[in-house]
């Protein structure tokens, strides 16, 4: 049968693009408001990709059989044609090539294509294409190659224009999710900002000192009252810029250590541990005035909340890679909250090259079973990383990971 002959891929595209909107719909208010905006277009997007055929040209095999022939049609056989039938004996080859990608493309015809399309039959569930000719036996056999290799040269073609147009449409799909996405989470009453509220009133301490240029006031807001009706209660976490200034208060007492490390080297983890637990609640005060950054462990400073952590940060000296992944499994196991947000505070006494050890700290969150991805970090011995809840994969954190030398 005529392959690339029963749809216009153009129409197809644009029918699937169209699906957009109502799959994002499709999506419960519990998935919209629990999960993050990537995981969503993640997911959206991968049901509506489109995945090019891309011929296992490598695996193809090839077969002839016996065969007859009518050559009734044949004005160079001297017969008189009545209409009956006339059948020679003949040969049938085919090729079977395996292939990958939606079988269904093989009905689709690209904006360039022949007159005449290529024949053949394909068969999804197995995902091969055969190609086949037939001749009588009397012809010359080079007819049989070079006919099949005419209408493989051609399937190729097609095909290829085809992936330009389907690469061009996988492309622009991520934004247009995300665009619907987007629109989706603000009808459900901004869901964004509910997520990102702090149920632990943090109040800013009179009098404490900044150390970077504030070029607004700050602003902590509170959870909203209300709840989505038939889907989660929402979960406070800490706001971005909240989190972007305890990630400051940190960074500068990490750096404080280092222009004097013979005054902190001495210090264990937990010693170093109480001194940033000291400057983060420098800055912030709990309800009626007390602390809301705590000791939780040996080594850890959280937020909590019912026994929930919103924030924790683990401080530890470097003694190995082994000692780093288990500091963040640690972490992973506090926080429970849809949106967490963590800080790895690592203290280097025992290195001498220190930049060894900056070398190899981003490689290793990396192979880190929970890695999703990691964002662009501005400042020299920081990363951020997004992790999965190895409890929840719908539940994403982010973790900060700091590098302080202390090595004198």
């Amino acid at each position: 049968m005529p392959l690339f002959s029963h749809k216009d891929l153009n129409d197809v595209l644009s029918n699937q693009r169209g699906r957009v909107s109502g799959e994002v719909e499709k999506l419960s208010r519990d998935q919209v408001s629990s999960l993050t905006e990537d995981r969503l277009v993640d997911h959206v997007v991968a049901k509506l990709r489109i995945e090019p055929i891309v011929l296992r040209e490598d695996k193809m095999l090839s077969d002839i059989e016996e065969t007859q022939v009518d050559v009734s049609f044949d004005r160079r056989r001297a017969f008189f044609n009545d209409g009956r039938q006339i059948f020679v004996p003949g040969h049938k080859a085919k090729i079977v090539i395996p292939f990958d990608g939606e079988a269904d493309l093989f009905a689709c015809a690209p904006s360039s294509r022949y007159l005449r399309a290529p024949h053949g039959e394909y068969d999804g569930g197995k995902g091969i294409l055969t190609i086949s000719h037939i001749q009588p036996a009397d012809e010359p056999h080079e007819q049989i190659k070079q006919s099949l290799e005419k209408t493989l040269a051609d399937i190729r073609f097609y095909l290829g224009n085809q992936q330009g147009q389907i690469a061009e449409f996988n492309a622009k799909l991520p934004d247009d999710v995300r665009t619907h996405v987007k629109a989706r989470k603000a009808r459900l009453g901004a869901q964004n900002e509910i997520q990102k509220m702090l149920g632990i009133p943090l109040k800013k301490r009179d009098g404490a000192a900044n150390f970077e240029p504030i070029n607004m006031p700050r602003q902590l807001v509170r959870p909203l009252p209300s709840v989505p009706v038939g889907g989660f209660p929402a979960e406070p976490g800490i706001t971005a810029e909240q989190y972007a200034h305890i990630l400051g208060v940190i960074r500068h007492a990490g750096r404080t250590f280092e222009r004097t490390p013979k005054t902190y080297i001495s210090h264990g983890e937990e010693e170093l541990r109480d001194i940033v637990l000291a400057n983060l609640n420098s800055h912030y005060q709990g309800t009626a005035g007390g602390e809301v950054f705590r000791r939780k462990g040996k080594t850890d400073i959280c937020i909590e909340e019912k026994s929930r952590a919103a924030f924790v940060a683990e401080c530890k000296v470097w003694r190995g890679a082994a000692e780093f992944k288990d500091a963040i499994d640690q972490l992973l196991s506090y926080l429970t909250w849809r949106d967490c947000k963590a800080a790895l505070v690592i203290f280097n006494k025992n290195n001498a090259k220190f930049s060894e050890l900056i070398a190899k700290l981003s490689g290793l969150v990396q192979t880190h079973v929970c890695f999703r991805r990691t964002s662009k970090s501005t400042e020299a011995g920081e990363w951020t990383f997004t992790l999965a809840d190895p409890k929840d994969d719908g539940r994403e954190i982010e973790l900060t990971v700091f590098a302080f030398n202390l090595h004198v």
